[in-house]
């Protein structure tokens, strides 16, 4: 049986904890070497694997080594570094997964059942927000809504999103449109 080849983007924290995991649990994988945009980590190795380049090698390396999949495991990373690795793994034309957030990985709760498919979330640069709704409706019952450019897009939805609510009046207003 042909095993895997992962190439982990992050040789921090978190791409030990994820290479650790690996190594310790699933023998059908192979962790072909690291990437980190830390020029000090460059050809350094963890446990025999090395750091082989920065973002800039991912196709190069993907295509050389023969990739199957590629773990991002740099929780601490803003959107626009995930949309980079995003983009430069797409052009690579390989699978890829995201390891979960820096809360998960301080409480060493990171496992290989929390790498996941890419989110929404991940290319925000913050955690999803959650709203009450309970609490929304029961503001919004007795209100009046006034949605100003309410003939684009954006508030054309929020309007739609808000009959949900069911306020006493919802005003739209647009100049435009």
């Amino acid at each position: 049986m042909k095993r895997k080849k992962i190439l982990i983007i992050g040789a921090g924290v978190a791409g030990h904890m994820v290479a650790d995991e690996i190594l310790k649990l699933l023998s059908g994988y192979e962790i072909a070497g690291f990437i980190d945009d830390d020029s000090g980590k460059l050809g350094t190795d963890y446990h025999g694997i090395k750091v082989l380049g920065n973002r800039f090698r991912i196709v190069e390396l993907t295509e050389k080594l023969a990739i199957d999949e590629i773990l991002i495991a740099i929780p601490s990373a803003t959107a626009a570094t995930i949309q980079s690795l995003i983009e430069k793994c797409e052009k690579a034309r390989v699978r890829f997964k995201i390891v979960p957030g820096i809360f998960e990985i301080v409480q060493g709760r990171v496992k290989l059942q929390q790498i996941r498919e890419i989110q929404p979330e991940d290319l925000l640069g913050r955690e999803k927000v959650r709203i009450d709704t309970g609490t929304v409706k029961k503001q919004l019952r007795a209100a009046t809504v006034l949605i100003t450019g309410a003939g684009g897009s954006i508030g054309s939805e929020i309007g739609r999103q808000l009959l949900r609510f069911k306020p006493e009046r919802l005003l739209l207003l647009d100049r435009s449109e």
